[in-house]
């Protein structure tokens, strides 16, 4: 348990870590800025194009309480998997920022 609450504190320790060091705020600025990015392009191509994703994949002859319950089982899937793919996303294109901000 002490090890669980030790790894808790990490977060914090880095943040401690980047404010004392402010030349390391340029390379912490680019993955902020790529992730913001990418999370606002899922979010906008989630919400453009939801209803057209819902009625392709749900037949029209299901009932409206079966059709409304599985659109918003499918609504909530695709923006997990949108939120998903940005963070992987933003991970793979910000690698080198991150990894100069380890070293």
């Amino acid at each position: 348990m002490r090890a669980f609450l030790t790894g808790a504190t990490y977060p914090f320790r880095g943040l401690a870590f980047l404010g004392r060091r402010r030349a390391l705020w340029s390379w912490l600025a680019a993955p902020l800025l790529i992730h913001a990015l990418l999370l606002a392009l899922a979010l906008t191509l989630f919400l453009v194009f939801r209803k057209d994703l819902v009625a392709a994949l749900l037949p029209g002859a299901w009932t409206g309480w079966l059709r409304t319950l599985a659109g918003f089982a499918l609504q909530a899937a695709a923006a997990l998997i949108a939120l998903l793919g940005s963070v992987l996303l933003g991970n793979v294109i910000g690698a080198p920022f991150l990894d100069a901000l380890a070293g």
